[in-house]
């Protein structure tokens, strides 16, 4: 189970982080309207330039930990399906030769 969890937390996180780069991008396309034109603004606006980088970072994160949460749930997935097919065949090999016959 603690891999289920972690594949939840992951969506979780994944969730939190595009909603993040949505509302930064939101405010940069606010205080780009508020900024206006001009020589002033364009100095001005060479300041937001680390913000455009983490926009750019965050896009990046989320992707990476959506893929990432999507390799952890796959993996789980294996496993769980090796578990079961490991458990028939121990069944199989419990049940042995006297399966369907009679003593």
């Amino acid at each position: 189970m603690a891999a289920t969890d972690l594949s939840t937390r992951l969506a979780k996180a994944e969730t939190r982080l595009q909603t993040v780069h949505s509302e930064l991008l939101e405010l940069l396309a606010d205080a780009d309207t508020a900024i206006g034109v001009g020589a002033a603004a364009s100095a001005f606006r060479q300041g937001f330039g680390p913000a455009t980088q983490v926009t750019d970072l965050l896009r990046d994160l989320t992707t990476r930990l959506g893929a990432y949460r999507e390799v952890v749930t796959r993996g789980v997935d294996a496993v769980a399906d090796a578990d079961h097919d490991a458990a028939a065949m121990l069944g199989d090999e419990a049940a042995g030769p006297q399966a369907g016959t009679s003593r």
